[in-house]
């Protein structure tokens, strides 16, 4: 019976301390991989590049070692140069099947929308003819911000040396530069056609390629093709890609294939993993057809989303003192600290202290695109439409005369709430004050006057007071 008693509590422990255990990041780590070049000649040499994407604001590190297993037929060549960007020392043995990043490699933080990721690569070799799947399986990449929930592979296509006196037929192969995308982002599907005779090969049927469901040809196609003269079709938005019959892989010279491409660019609004896969005789040519399949895979991982700011406003009185009947200008600034513009989804009010009204000239003005500013000569309300636009990174404000026929202080409150966009609402309110003085009253003192018949006797005396100056004058000599 006490163990019963115990079993909630015991649960509710284990819950808590699960919860505790997970990792905050909210989105899976991603592997991609690709073949440069992804065709090449019996014995020769191609890197093979793993890329690790994070789309976490956090860096991922790896919890257990990321193994690369070669098929068989393909090994890690004599000169293996491993490279490795991942802060961690990658292993491959020459002439071995394996590839290791061991635990403890560091996948960098996401920055800004952009994820962080790091690569390993190492160059490998086959000396047969055939087409060499490389595959990651799901969870083949675990880390503290969770596993891939993908697998990756790639294909590198192997063609023989030219051999005199025989006609052996074309191969194909293709890749995507990057192997990895933020969705929405751009790659290059790079085919190689390869002609391992000493005669030019002609197509004689369209090469048509079907991109995978979700993936389409970008914005910007930029179909090109080294393969004569013949050009490549491919629509924007569209999801095929087609090098026309005429077109020519050109001979190969000594033991060398000869090789022309057809590259675009496609990219995926969504995050997942894309296969490219082109049949056998789907090139078809004057010199036989490709007689394996060849596939290649995009990776797409979601797009960061960095957090939104909400926005800010603040108020101001231009002067801030003004005499009973006075104007003052009152400045809303509307602040966005985001990356992008924010937008007003509702109109912004401004309504003036009791006492406050919008002067006969109110000169309402905005800097704020998009919306019609409202301000009405005696009322007490001011308002920006919704639709107006705050800059990225920038600030816009409203400007508007105001004045007050009452003597004393008035503070213009703008509430909490009051600034609402796509981006966030204004979560404080914010006050200025404005203060009305009584006006002063110059008292004049008049300047003292004399009338017509004062200037009269005042000049009869001056005349008086001249004459009997001269007879004392007179008299004293």
């Amino acid at each position: 019976m006490a163990i019963r008693r115990l079993m909630p509590w015991l649960a509710g422990v284990t819950a808590v301390l699960i919860c505790s255990a997970m990792p905050a990041w909210a989105a899976p780590t991603t592997v991609a991989q690709a073949f440069s070049p992804a065709s090449i000649n019996a014995g020769a040499v191609s890197t093979l590049t793993i890329t690790l994407s994070n789309p976490n604001a956090g860096a991922a590190t790896l919890t257990t070692a990321l193994l690369e297993n070669l098929p068989a037929g393909l090994t890690v060549a004599a000169t293996p140069n491993v490279t490795t960007t991942c802060s961690a020392t990658a292993v491959a043995t020459a002439g071995g099947t394996l590839l290791t990043l061991p635990v403890g490699a560091v996948i960098p933080a996401a920055n800004g929308t952009v994820a962080g990721s790091c690569r390993v690569s190492v160059d490998v070799t086959a000396t047969v003819a055939a087409n060499y799947a490389s595959l990651l399986d799901v969870n083949a990449l675990q880390t503290t911000a969770g596993n891939s929930v993908a697998a990756a592979s790639a294909t590198l296509n192997v063609v023989p040396a030219i051999v005199a006196g025989t006609v052996t037929p074309v191969t194909l192969s293709g890749a995507f530069s990057p192997a990895s995308i933020n969705a929405g982002a751009v790659s290059t599907l790079t085919l190689t056609l390869s002609n391992p005779n000493t005669t030019a090969a002609t197509l004689s049927a369209a090469l048509l390629d079907s991109l995978p469901a979700g993936l389409q040809i970008a914005a910007t196609p930029g179909a090109v093709s080294t393969c004569g003269a013949t050009l490549p079709v491919a629509a924007a938005g569209g999801s095929t890609l087609t090098l026309p019959a005429g077109a020519v892989i050109p001979a190969g010279s000594g033991t060398v294939a000869g090789v022309c491409t057809l590259a675009v660019n496609v990219t995926a609004a969504a995050a997942g993993n894309f296969t490219n896969t082109l049949a056998a005789n789907a090139l078809q040519t004057s010199n036989n057809s490709n007689t394996a399949a060849t596939s290649t895979t995009l990776t797409v991982v979601p797009a960061v989303v960095a957090a939104s700011v909400a926005p800010t406003l603040s108020t101001a009185f231009t002067p801030a003192t003004i005499n009973a009947g006075g104007v003052s200008t009152l400045t809303l600034t509307l602040s966005n600290a985001n990356a992008t513009a924010a937008t007003l989804t509702a109109a912004l009010v401004d309504t003036l202290p009791a006492g406050l009204t919008i002067a006969a000239a109110p000169a309402a003005t905005t800097t704020c695109t998009g919306s019609t500013l409202t301000a009405t000569a005696g009322t007490s309300v001011v308002s920006l439409g919704a639709g107006a636009v705050i800059p990225a990174a920038g600030v816009c404000t409203i400007a508007v005369n105001v004045t007050s026929s009452v003597v004393g202080t008035v503070t213009n409150t703008v509430t909490a709430s009051t600034l609402v966009t796509n981006v966030g609402t204004s979560t404080t309110s914010v006050s200025t004050t404005l203060t009305v003085l009584t006006p002063v009253i110059t008292q004049n003192t008049p300047i003292p006057t004399v009338p017509e018949w004062g200037m009269l006797i005042l000049v009869g005396l001056m005349a008086l007071f001249g004459v009997r100056m001269q007879a004392r004058a007179k008299t004293r000599k």
